[in-house]
C-alpha cells in the first residue's frame, strides 16, 4: 500500500532559485563575461567573479544547440556525462568522476542536486526536465552545501526558468520536424496585469517515433511522448516585495530503448535492434507547485523563502531475460512526494563583510515495489519498500575583503538527517527467501565546512583556492535480496559517504573580454565511497545470466583532475569556443569480503571517462535588411569509460566523437527564425552501455543515429 504525503496547502512564502558554484561559464555567447549574471552565491554577479567551477548556459545557446532537456547541453561543460541510453526516468550523471546514482532503488539518495528556481528535485526521474522556457542552466562541479538547501556531494545543475514580464506581453513559439517522425512544439507566452503583476505559461509536446527496431513485434521503439507546461505568477506589490507562484506538471508515455544483445539468446545481427516479446515501459509523471517571497528587511539584508511541494512517480517493465521467449518479466513502481522549505538571509554587498545563512527543511516520502514474474511456472516474486526522510540543514557563508584584491571565504552546513524504512519481501523459496514485514531507521548528522581565498590582481585576472567537505547519507538496497543469510533490515543497509574536494582556478579576460579563458585543478579524496554492483541472481528460477544490484561502500576512492573552457570573439560576426575535462580516477582501497575476497583496488570509477571535451564554432553573415544567415557546428568528444567496477573489457565504453551541424535563418526584426540541422553528422554508431552477464552474453545500448530536420520559431 503507498502512502499519502501530505494534504495540500503547505505552500508559504518561497525564494527565487538558487545557482551554485564550480569552473568557467561561456556557453552563453553572444554577450561579454560581464553581461552572463549568475546568483552562483546566492546574490547577482558576473559569472566570472565566482571562485568556483562554474559553467553556463543561457537561452540562447540552448536554442543554438537544438536543445529540448537538460541533457542535451552536457558538452557545454567539462567532466559532466550524462550515461546510458536516453532514458528519462532513469537519468545517471557523472561529475568529475562521481556517478550520481545508477538504479531508481528508493533507498539511495543522488549525490547529484538538481534544481529547478531554487527547488530541489528530489528522485533522478526529474533530473532530465524539459526546457521550453529556459533562462539560464549553470552546471555546478564539486561539493555544494554551504550556500543553498540540500546538501549535494558531487555537484548541481540549476535550472532557471524565465519570469513573466511586467513591462509588456511576450509570445514565442518554436516548431521542429525531423527523421523518425519527430514533431517538437512549444509556446511561451507572459503578459503584465496592471503595473505591479504578470503571468506567463509555457507549454511543449516532443513526440518522435522508436530508433530501435523489435525484431519480435515488428515495432520500433526507443520512441519520445511527452507533454508538459509551467504557469507562473510575478508580484511586486511595493517596497522590495517580490512574490513568485509557480505549478508545473509533465507526463511521459515513451516506450524506452531497448538494449542489442550480440551474443547469447535472443542476439540480432544488425546495430539498432532488439529481439524481446515484451517491450520496455518507462513511463512518468512529475510536477509540483512553489511559492517564492523575496522582501528587504534589517537596514538593506535581502530575505527569502522558498516552499514547494513536489511529486515524481515513474513506472517501469522490463523483459527480464533479454530473449522473444516468454519467461521473465520484471515490473517496477516507485512514487515520490516531498516538502521543502528554506529561509536564507544575505548581507548587502560592499561592506568589508559579505554573507548569507540559510536554514532549510526537507521531508520526502518514497514507496518503490518490484515484481519479477516467471511465466513458465506461474511464479512471482516482489519486494516492496517505504522511506520516509527528515532532513534539516542550517549553513552559513562568509567573505572577508582582507583588502579589496583579496578575500577570505569561510562556510559551514550542518546537517540532521532521519530515515525510516518499511520493507518486506514475498518470495520464491528457496531461490528468494520470504522476508516478514519490518522496519529501521536511520539517523545521521554531519558538519560540512569550506574554506578559501580569492585574489584579483586586475580587473580581468582572478586566482581562487578552495577546499570543501562533501556529504552523501545512507540508505537500505530496496532490491530483490537472494540469499537466505539476509533475514532483518540492518543487513541491507549501506553507509554514508564522504569526501575532502580540494581546488584551485584561475578566470581570466583579454582583449576588452573578446577572449575568455579559465582554468580549473582539482583533487578528490572519497571515504566509504557508495558503488553500485551486481549480485548473480540463481537460475532457477531466474534467466540465467541475470542479476540484481547492490549498494555497496567502497573503503576510499581518490580522483584528480583539471578543467578548461575558452571562448573567442574575434568579431561581432564570428565567435568560437570548447571546454576540455581531464579526469583520473581509482579505487585506492576497495576489497569486497569473501571466499575468496574480491579485489578492486586500482580500477576506474564507474562512469568515469577520462577525457570529455566540446567545441562549437559559429559565423553570422549580415544580409542588410533581409535579416541574418548564421553557420554553427558543434563536436563532442568523450574517451571509453567502464560501466561495472571489475573494469571488464566487455563492459567498456568505447570513445565516441559526435558533430552537429546548424543553418539558421534570422529576419531583420528578430521575429521569425528557421534553421536546417543535422545531429550526429557521420552517422556514428553510439555505444551508450554496455555489459556482460554471467554467461558471458554481451549486450548494449545505442544513442540515435544521424537526425535531420528542420525548426521554425516566432518571438514577438
Amino acid at each position: 500500500m503507498k502512502w499519502k504525503l501530505l494534504s495540500t496547502g503547505v505552500l508559504s512564502a518561497n525564494a527565487l532559485m538558487l545557482a551554485l558554484a564550480p569552473t568557467p561559464s561561456f556557453a552563453q555567447e553572444g554577450a561579454s563575461s560581464e553581461d552572463i549574471i549568475v546568483t552562483a552565491r546566492r546574490r547577482e554577479e558576473s559569472a566570472q567573479d565566482v571562485p568556483a567551477s562554474l559553467s553556463v548556459v543561457g537561452a540562447d545557446e540552448a536554442q543554438a544547440r537544438g536543445a529540448n532537456r537538460v541533457r542535451d547541453l552536457e558538452a557545454a561543460t567539462p567532466n559532466v556525462l550524462f550515461t546510458g541510453s536516453e532514458n528519462n526516468s532513469l537519468t545517471r550523471v557523472t561529475v568529475r568522476g562521481l556517478e550520481s546514482q545508477a538504479r531508481q532503488n528508493v533507498g539511495t539518495e543522488s549525490g547529484l542536486g538538481v534544481y529547478v528556481d531554487g527547488v530541489i528535485q528530489g528522485r533522478l526521474t526529474s533530473f532530465n526536465q524539459e526546457i521550453p522556457d529556459l533562462d539560464r542552466v549553470e552546471f555546478l562541479r564539486g561539493p555544494q552545501g554551504t550556500l543553498y538547501g540540500r546538501n549535494s556531494i558531487m555537484g548541481a545543475i540549476n535550472v532557471i526558468t524565465r519570469q513573466p514580464n511586467l513591462d509588456e506581453p511576450r509570445l514565442q513559439v518554436n516548431a521542429r520536424i525531423a527523421e523518425f517522425d519527430e514533431r517538437v512544439g512549444s509556446i511561451y507566452a507572459s503578459t503584465p496585469f496592471g503595473e505591479s503583476a504578470a503571468g506567463s505559461l509555457s507549454l511543449f509536446s516532443i513526440q518522435r517515433d522508436g530508433y530501435i527496431r523489435n525484431l519480435a513485434t515488428g515495432n520500433m521503439i526507443g520512441d519520445d511522448d511527452t507533454q508538459g507546461g509551467r504557469l507562473k505568477f510575478l508580484v511586486e506589490p511595493g517596497g522590495s516585495w517580490r512574490i513568485t507562484l509557480a505549478a508545473d506538471a509533465l507526463r511521459d508515455d515513451s516506450v524506452a530503448a531497448n538494449s542489442r544483445v550480440i551474443v547469447g539468446p535472443g542476439a540480432t545481427p544488425d546495430p539498432y535492434t532488439t529481439n524481446v516479446d515484451v517491450e520496455p515501459v518507462s513511463r512518468r509523471d512529475i510536477g509540483g507547485m512553489s511559492a517564492t517571497v523575496e522582501v528587504d528587511v534589517l537596514g538593506g539584508h535581502r530575505l527569502t523563502s522558498i516552499s514547494a511541494y513536489r511529486w515524481a512517480n515513474n513506472d517501469r517493465a522490463t523483459d527480464s531475460d533479454g530473449t522473444p521467449v516468454a519467461f521473465q518479466v520484471t515490473t517496477q513502481e516507485s512514487d515520490q512526494e516531498q516538502l521543502s522549505q528554506e529561509f536564507r538571509l544575505a548581507s548587502p554587498s560592499g561592506g568589508r563583510w559579505d554573507y548569507v545563512l540559510g536554514l532549510f527543511w526537507y521531508n520526502q516520502n518514497t514507496f518503490g515495489r518490484t515484481i519479477g514474474t516467471i511465466i513458465p511456472f506461474a511464479l512471482s516474486a516482489s519486494i516492496f519498500g517505504e522511506i520516509e526522510t527528515n532532513s534539516i540543514g542550517a549553513y552559513g557563508n562568509f567573505d572577508f575583503h582582507i583588502t579589496d584584491r583579496l578575500t577570505l571565504n569561510a562556510g559551514v552546513r550542518f546537517t540532521d538527517e532521519e530515515k525510516d524504512l518499511s520493507y518486506q519481501q514475498n518470495g520464491i523459496v528457496p531461490f528468494v527467501p520470504f522476508i516478514a514485514p519490518g522496519q529501521d531507521t536511520l539517523s545521521d548528522n554531519d558538519v560540512s565546512p569550506t574554506i578559501g581565498l580569492r585574489y584579483e590582481p586586475t580587473d580581468d585576472l582572478m586566482f581562487y583556492l578552495t577546499a570543501a567537505r562533501g556529504y552523501r547519507s545512507g540508505g537500505w538496497n530496496v532490491e530483490p535480496q537472494t540469499s537466505a543469510a539476509i533475514t532483518s533490515w540492518p543487513q541491507v543497509r549501506f553507509d554514508s559517504e564522504s569526501l575532502t574536494s580540494i581546488e584551485a582556478g584561475a578566470k581570466t579576460s583579454w582583449f576588452d573580454d573578446r577572449f575568455q579563458l579559465n582554468l580549473a585543478v582539482f583533487d578528490i579524496d572519497y571515504d566509504d565511497l557508495q558503488v553500485a554492483t551486481r549480485v548473480p541472481l540463481p537460475s532457477p528460477p531466474f534467466a540465467p545470466g541475470l542479476f540484481a544490484s547492490v549498494v555497496a561502500n567502497a573503503a576510499a576512492a581518490s580522483a584528480q583532475g583539471a578543467e578548461l573552457e575558452f571562448l573567442a570573439r574575434p568579431s561581432d560576426q564570428f565567435s568560437f569556443g570548447g571546454n576540455v575535462g581531464w579526469v583520473e580516477t581509482e579505487y585506492s582501497d576497495y576489497v569486497q569480503p569473501g571466499a575468496p575476497p574480491l579485489v578492486f583496488t586500482g580500477n576506474e570509477l564507474n562512469g568515469a571517462p577520462d577525457i570529455t571535451a566540446g567545441a562549437f564554432a559559429e559565423y553570422r553573415l549580415p544580409l542588410g535588411s533581409l535579416g541574418d544567415l548564421t553557420v554553427r557546428a558543434d563536436y563532442r568528444h568523450v574517451s571509453t569509460y567502464f560501466t561495472e567496477r571489475t573494469n571488464n573489457s566487455l563492459m567498456e565504453i568505447p570513445a565516441s566523437d559526435v558533430f552537429n551541424a546548424r543553418l539558421t535563418y534570422t529576419t531583420a526584426d528578430g521575429h521569425i527564425r528557421a534553421a536546417l540541422f543535422a545531429n550526429n553528422v557521420t552517422d556514428e554508431e553510439l555505444i551508450v552501455g554496455r555489459i556482460t552477464n554471467a554467461f558471458g552474453d554481451e549486450i548494449v545500448d545505442y544513442g540515435r543515429p544521424r537526425v535531420v530536420g528542420v525548426e521554425l520559431g516566432l518571438n514577438y
